[in-house]
């Protein structure tokens, strides 16, 4: 019979209010490397209450070879089981404590993992963010990487891809990563102001086609009446 015993260290920072959550820290050796690990928003997971997210980065990062600690920050600091963009504001959703909280853990890692997924792709305001917090992760941009299997990576850690397999880490091109998010908000922006540049002057255009149609309805009307006054 073999008895296996282990002593987990765990921490959870939060607002005054608890309504947001900085940081989720989980460390199980005195020596090691540490990871930490970038995703959306936290859920419910504390010390003593975990979700299915926290376990399986946990899962992830412990099946790794000499990590001791795990740290679980995130772009938005809401507590919430989904974080919904349309009808709250920035500071609904992000703490201003939280960014403070993300330097502090990817300055003591050895390696950041940005794992928030697919969220960014059709999401202007989320592009913002990450953009945002990428450049203050400038110094700290040769420490960043993603997560992924079989070639695939950028995953969320509940991908199937990721909860069954061993996880791969791939190196993330910063500059890369950084200019093309920017070219793609600049894109964007463009569209934008060009819809409304149309929809501007549309109101305008159809005035306009009204003032003329007025005009020429006045000059036919004057004509009518100058061929009468002939008779």
């Amino acid at each position: 019979m073999i008895t296996e015993k282990m002593n987990i260290r765990m921490d959870s920072v939060f607002s005054d209010d608890k309504k947001h959550r900085f940081l989720l820290r989980r460390s199980w050796a005195r020596e090691g490397k540490i990871a930490t690990v970038i995703m959306i928003n936290p859920n419910k997971a504390e010390c003593l209450i975990t979700d299915t997210t926290s376990v399986s980065v946990y899962n992830g990062i412990a099946k790794m070879e000499g990590y001791a600690a795990l740290n679980i920050v995130n772009l938005y600091s809401v507590i919430t089981p989904k974080i919904h963009f349309r009808h709250n504001s920035e500071e609904d959703l992000n703490h201003p404590d939280n960014d403070k909280a993300i330097l502090k853990a990817v300055a003591e890692s050895d390696i950041t993992i940005l794992a928030w997924g697919t969220v960014g792709d059709n999401n202007n305001r989320v592009k913002k963010r990450i953009l945002e917090l990428m450049e203050k992760l400038r110094d700290q941009k040769d420490k960043l990487f993603q997560v992924g299997f079989a070639g695939k990576y950028g995953l969320h850690p509940l991908s199937p891809q990721l909860r069954s397999n061993r996880w791969k880490m791939q190196p993330v091109d910063y500059d890369a990563f950084v200019a093309e998010l920017k070219e793609t908000l600049q894109k964007s922006e463009a569209k934008a102001e060009s819809i409304s540049s149309v929809d501007k002057s549309e109101p305008k255009q159809k005035e306009s086609k009204n003032k003329e149609i007025k005009e020429t309805a006045t000059e036919t009307k004057e004509e009518k009446v100058s061929e009468t006054e002939k008779e």
